[in-house]
């Protein structure tokens, strides 16, 4: 089976704007959260999904796959949904783009389920 992490992000946090690129010792809150899914051995892709231009070319520098979507997403679940057409995977992991500490061993056990 292919597994894919998808992190929805977006710039414009209602409680605390710019969330997303908020500095955790020297390191974006977002880029924490995409290279700990991608450290887990089990996916073939981890994709930032945003409406944010400014998000994207972070990300882009930091060597990750940015899918665009609409702003007018409600949810990082929705935004997901939105462009899950892009996605090559059977299954889609959800990892949202201000959870700084993932570990990678929960997503692999996760995929030893299936």
């Amino acid at each position: 089976m292919r597994f894919l992490v998808a992190v929805p992000a977006r710039l414009e946090s209602s409680r605390l704007p710019r969330k997303v690129l908020a500095d955790i010792g020297g390191v974006a809150m977002l880029r924490r959260a995409l290279d700990g899914a991608g450290n887990s051995k089990r996916l073939v892709e981890v994709v930032l999904c945003t409406d944010s231009d400014e998000v994207a070319r972070e990300a882009r520098s930091w060597g990750h796959r940015v899918v665009m979507t609409s702003p007018e997403c409600s949810s990082g679940s929705e935004r997901i949904a939105s462009v899950i057409d892009q996605l090559e995977a059977d299954v889609i992991i959800n990892v949202q783009g201000d959870q700084p500490f993932v570990d990678a061993n929960i997503i692999d056990a996760m995929c030893d389920v299936f």
